[in-house]
């Protein structure tokens, strides 16, 4: 029984280690996107075009993204 609970617990903390994981590599994937929109935005800014349709596209995104 011991063996039963020492196994359980240990299943639990690899579950979630990988999850913690997981989400630091997400949230590394989110900040690297919004880097490069960001990017996007300053030459779209130097280039005198309309800001509006890019942004708008973005805060979409961002409400759709898991950490939005």
């Amino acid at each position: 029984m011991e063996i039963k609970k020492q196994k359980a617990e240990e299943d639990f903390i690899k579950d979630q280690e990988d999850a913690y994981k997981t989400n630091l590599m997400l949230q590394k994937e989110q900040d690297e996107f919004m880097r490069y929109a960001d990017q996007c935005i300053g030459e779209y800014h130097e280039a005198g075009k309309n800001l509006i349709p890019l942004i708008l596209d973005l805060k979409n995104y961002k409400k759709k993204s898991f950490f939005g």
